[in-house]
């Protein structure tokens, strides 16, 4: 902790006893432990061990699966979705679900903007009169757009289930070209 560190990932292969010295150690030297959980008994272990921030593995379980078990962790300090997010309105479920953090990654932005690299044009009737540009900016673009959405109160439930929806508002088409 005194360099700067604020938690340890521990994994769900512990056993109980394993799991409980580490929490403990973790708490001894001001570290927040986060235990990664697959299931229901893993997250009561973890909770058990005294552990205050639960991981569900949502890229092994998958959202839904996640979110069936998100009761497992009204206990928890924190909730966190590991994984395996692929559009905003996945993002929006978990979060109205109870899951404090989301984390994201390349396949997240893969599916729901392109690859590094790719350039885009869209908007308009026929794909007309948008901009050109690298993917990664529109990448960076849209992820400061799906940051921003997620602290907004919109869900599911009452707004656009898409990052798109908020940039290209009634785009039918999207053209992707593949820049070397």
């Amino acid at each position: 902790a005194s360099a700067g560190a604020a938690g340890v990932l521990l994994s769900e292969s512990l056993s109980a006893e394993e799991l409980t010295a580490h929490v403990k150690a973790c708490q001894h030297e001001g570290l927040e432990a986060v235990v990664v959980c697959r299931d229901n008994e893993h997250a009561q272990m973890a909770l058990g061990a005294g552990a205050q921030v639960l991981a569900l593995d949502t890229k092994f379980l998958g959202v839904d699966a996640s979110i069936a078990l998100s009761h497992c962790g009204q206990d928890a300090q924190v909730l966190i979705a590991l994984g395996g997010i692929k559009t905003l309105e996945d993002a929006w479920k978990l979060r109205d679900a109870g899951f404090g953090c989301i984390v994201v990654g390349e396949e997240f932005l893969a599916a729901a903007y392109g690859r590094a690299g790719e350039v885009r044009q869209g908007g308009g009737k026929d794909g007309l009169n948008a901009a050109v540009c690298k993917g990664d900016t529109i990448r960076q673009n849209d992820l400061n757009t799906f940051i921003k959405a997620l602290g907004a109160k919109a869900s599911v439930k009452f707004g656009p289930t898409g990052v798109n929806s908020f940039r290209e508002m009634g785009a039918n088409n999207k053209r992707h070209y593949v820049v070397e």
